[in-house]
């Protein structure tokens, strides 16, 4: 193998160990309620009811949740594996949940325990 090729390989190696397996969610950009979208622009959190969906996972006032892995489903579904924080725990908590298009640019979140986040527009 040609040093050159090796050392890409090693590098690409380095950083998938560094950030893991994450997927992105093929949306185009950032979705949520007012509140979330306010907080997409200002990292300001004003309200205890922003919700937002990014390519790279989802967020409330007190949880943040990374996707590891992404299965797209029939409809326009995708089902997600995050890795998920939560304010006041040391520990980071696995969560499956499904994302739905909800029409007109928008995206709802379902979580196993029947809680549903959205729908969520597209942010501005």
């Amino acid at each position: 193998m040609r040093p050159a090729v090796f050392a890409l390989l090693a590098f690409t190696g380095l950083l998938l160990a560094k950030n893991g397996w994450a997927t992105s969610l093929p949306i185009g950009g950032s979705y949520g309620n007012a509140e979330g979208c306010a907080f997409a622009d200002t990292a300001k959190i004003e309200s205890d009811t922003p919700l937002l969906l990014t390519p790279e996972g989802f967020s409330s006032s007190v949880t943040s949740c990374e996707f590891r892995s992404m299965e797209a489903d029939i409809g326009g579904s995708f089902t997600a594996d995050s890795l998920c924080s939560h304010e006041g725990e040391e520990e980071r908590t696995p969560e499956m949940v499904v994302i739905k298009p909800a029409g007109n640019a928008a995206y709802t979140i379902d979580f196993p325990d029947g809680t549903n986040w959205g729908p969520l527009a597209r942010c501005s």
